[in-house]
């Protein structure tokens, strides 16, 4: 699109997120949107992000809530007892065990999200090889252990007023805040945690 539109001042690249310590440019905005969590060690991805960031610089961070992922673990444990390929046709195959499972079934939550139809969508949402999940108490200790501050949630505007007006002494970039909001309302971040950072002021 970039070709057909004439812009060229933008530059594409591909590389491994654990590959690019060695990199001599730092930037003033990192995006990392559903990659970090199916790292196997995604503080080191993470790590490698922060030291990439420019002084002054934000970051946005997309990670997988635990709480709102809580039903989808179901729908995940069973596709695995099925022992199906990670291939298209065990994506639909275990795509019409969930559907033909009698209803209440637990793991039947998948059926709420967008992703279980198409191919791809329900690979990453429920049959993906590695995925960790978070809590905002663990995603705390990580900006902690990164030297990053919380800035905000990237949250729609619908769930900022209900998160002010369930908590309307707490500032936006109240981590506990957000918790309290969470064990509330567990499936607010059921898409994913997306949340701004930066860097500790020294």
């Amino acid at each position: 699109m970039t070709e057909r539109l004439g812009i060229s001042n933008v530059t594409y690249r591909q590389a491994d997120i654990l590959e690019l310590a060695g990199l001599d440019q730092r930037f003033a905005v990192i995006e990392c949107c559903g990659v970090l969590h199916h790292l196997r060690d995604p503080m080191a991805g993470w790590r490698i992000l922060t030291g990439l960031l420019e002084p002054g610089g934000v970051m946005q961070i997309a990670l997988y809530s635990e709480k709102a992922r809580s039903g989808l673990q179901h729908a995940a444990q069973y596709l695995r007892s099925l022992g199906l390929p990670l291939s298209n046709e065990g994506i639909r195959r275990g795509r019409r065990a969930i559907i033909e499972l009698p209803a209440g079934h637990p793991a039947k939550t998948a059926l709420m999200f967008a992703d279980f139809f198409t191919l791809d969508g329900c690979r990453d949402l429920i049959m993906h090889v590695q995925e960790h999940q978070y809590s905002l108490p663990r995603i705390e200790a990580c900006l902690r252990e990164l030297g990053l501050r919380f800035l905000k949630m990237d949250s729609s505007s619908a769930t900022e007023q209900r998160f002010h007006e369930m908590l309307p002494d707490r500032r936006a970039d109240d981590l506990d805040a957000w918790d309290r909001y969470e064990q509330a309302n567990p499936s607010a971040f059921g898409g994913m945690y997306f949340f701004w950072c930066c860097r500790m002021e020294s």
